[in-house]
């Protein structure tokens, strides 16, 4: 059967021609058009169900845009031969198509309904996203689906003061200004765009303020009060010269601006190791950018000897707690990561760099939205795409012998594993658990990091539970009795043989050793029927750089923590035994509430008062 072929023909007045045809390809879609420019070819296809779901109250639209490698006649290179996920570029393109298409169908209309746009020839002089709203209307066009108005977009460029209408690469290249404009007939439905103009006043304003600093400067020098030798690489100058390196094409007004320009690199080049982490990492980037490798490559070599390595936290510095804007700890880790990563191109160590990244957010929560933003970034935009490794883990218990008793579960559990993170959850009945599955082993097929936690929950007396010391967490209680000497009060251990009496000042001990940061932090330390706290009104207190609230409650006392750094801590408390018995002191349990797979206890400990 020959197809019926409708073809237009759009002439763009410069020789350039743009035909869109219907009635070849995709016949099964409700509609779809091949929109050529060149050699440069894409076909759209409209599809949409022929009812609404109920519960829909909005309109469901899928705008699809992909430039496969197909198109320009290759294949994927490394490892997997296959086409990824779609690029930003391929997202902010569909973005765009969606944006001008959504308003245009019926405020009524709520049935599920997808636009898929595929390049399927690639032309080295044609910017395909331009073609791509104009490829979905004429796809709705053509089909029965209610579309109220027929709209285009094209891009437009300022080349030498002239407007070009979709230009080409080269074109583009050379323009200052790029806008995405959608419109139908009549209205304009959407503008995008960039300026040259904007960027250049601004690079001009801070190039006149570096100016006017090296004016002061200068006078100083005259006036004796310092030497162009000494250090001037102050914060300003740092992040001066950070933010000009995106613009290094961009020259200096006149040569006096790019001598000064030239002095501030060579105090970089001299006095970078006087500087923080966050500043050496401007640095690195500048001097890089600036074509002083060998100078950037010697702050990336000293800040690797500096840093701390952990196999299971990753590489990191000892970052101050600080509220300063080059102390931050969150977005010097991310900066310092976008510095290994195009400065040192140490591919290793900017995976163990993400890996700290992550396992901080695991235990602490990151503080502001400019430090969140600097490390979604830094995560997604270096080292090895992480979201593409979604292989489950594999969980098996060694000992246990049937096999099924655990994998069928945790299979079904990974079915519906959250998206993104592969978080599953499984439980058994307590009687199908025996001492064979006291050994789990965990493996991680994929590039990535994971954790998770594994629960056993049993009934055990007080007495005879003993210190959990493998975990980051780390507890040790003890209990003494403080004694009357000529010197004055001395704390004498309690032992099994150590005879208490009604009115001994007992001290409680607790040190509490942690490795890594946390917050939200929850501490209850038990106690005996015999025993009566001294301090019974609650209260915020500080010892040691640790702030805390203590809560003295009947069988506890409990401790929070908002933050809890990395560190030994000791703490201890009064307590007055008040009658007589054979008492279960019981137990000391810490959790991080952020994170509550991180918990502890210490051991059982029982007392007699005679």
């Amino acid at each position: 059967m020959i197809p019926n072929v409708t073809k237009e023909v759009i002439d763009l007045g410069d020789g350039r021609t743009i035909s869109i045809e219907t009635g070849k390809l995709a016949k099964q879609a409700d509609g779809s058009v091949v929109v050529r420019l060149g050699d440069c070819m894409l076909l759209a296809t409209a599809v949409s169900a022929r009812t609404a779901n109920p519960n829909v109250d909005f309109l469901p639209l899928t705008v699809d845009y992909r430039e496969k490698f197909a198109a320009a006649g290759r294949f994927p290179g490394g490892f997997f031969k296959r086409e990824a996920r779609p690029s930003d570029s391929e997202v902010l393109t569909m973005r765009l198509v969606d944006r001008v298409l959504r308003p245009l169908f019926p405020d009524d209309y709520h049935a599920e309904t997808q636009v898929m746009i595929q390049l399927m020839s690639h032309d080295e002089n044609v910017m395909p996203d331009a073609l791509a709203g104009l490829a979905a209307s004429a796809a709705l066009a053509v089909s029965d689906i209610p579309f109220y108005n027929l709209i285009s977009e094209v891009r437009v460029a300022r080349v030498d003061g002239k407007f070009i209408i979709n230009p080409s690469r080269t074109q583009l290249e050379q323009s200052d200004i790029d806008m995405m404009i959608g419109a139908s007939l009549d209205s304009v439905a959407m503008v995008e765009g960039e300026m040259k103009e904007i960027s250049e006043k601004a690079i001009r304003f801070i190039d006149l303020e570096l100016l006017e600093e090296y004016r002061e400067l200068e006078k100083n020098v005259r006036a004796e009060r310092t030497k162009f030798e000494d250090d001037h690489l102050h914060g300003t100058v740092i992040h001066y010269l950070y933010a000009r390196s995106f613009f290094k094409d961009q020259t200096f007004a006149d040569v006096e601006l790019a001598k000064i320009h030239e002095y501030y690199l060579g105090q970089a080049e001299k006095y970078w190791n006087n500087k923080g982490l966050y500043e050496q990492g401007l640095l690195a980037l500048a001097l890089r950018r600036y074509d002083k490798k060998e100078a950037g490559l010697r702050i990336m070599r000293s800040l690797k000897e500096r840093a701390l390595k952990s196999e299971e936290l990753g590489m990191y510095w000892n970052y101050p707690r600080s509220y300063f804007w080059n102390q931050l700890p969150i977005e010097t880790h991310a900066l310092l990561t976008e510095a290994f990563a195009e400065v040192a191109e140490d591919e290793n160590m900017v995976e163990e760099l993400k890996i700290w990244l992550l396992k901080n957010k695991q235990t602490t929560h990151w503080k502001t939205t400019k430090a969140t933003a600097a490390a979604v970034y830094v995560l997604l935009a270096n080292g090895a795409n992480w979201l593409t490794e979604d292989t489950p883990v594999k969980v098996s218990f060694p000992n246990v012998k049937k096999k099924k008793a655990y994998s069928d579960p945790i299979a079904a559990a990974q079915q519906t594993a959250e998206a993104g993170t592969g978080y599953f959850r499984t439980n058994w009945d307590g009687n199908a658990v025996s001492k064979e599955w006291a050994k789990v082993k965990v493996e991680n097929p994929n590039k990535t990091v994971a954790w998770g936690g594994l629960y056993w929950q049993y009934f055990e007396n007080l007495d005879k539970i003993k210190t959990f010391e493998e975990t980051p967490l780390q507890l040790k209680k003890q209990l003494f009795i403080e004694q009357a000497s000529d010197t004055g009060p001395v704390l004498r251990p309690i032992g099994e043989k150590t005879a208490l009496h009604p009115g001994d000042k007992v001290v409680v001990r607790l040190e509490l050793r942690v490795d890594r940061d946390m917050e939200y932090v929850h501490m209850k330390d038990m106690r005996a029927s015999s025993f009566e706290p001294l301090n019974v009104l609650s209260s915020y207190k500080w010892q040691g750089g640790l702030g805390y609230y203590e809560s003295t409650r009947d069988a506890a006392t409990n401790f929070f923590f908002d933050y809890l750094p990395k560190g030994t801590y000791v703490f201890e408390y009064a307590l007055r035994a008040t009658h007589k018995g054979d008492f279960s002191n019981g137990i000391t349990s810490i959790q991080c509430m952020y994170a509550p797979e991180f918990s502890s206890h210490s051991e059982g400990i029982r007392v007699g008062v005679e």
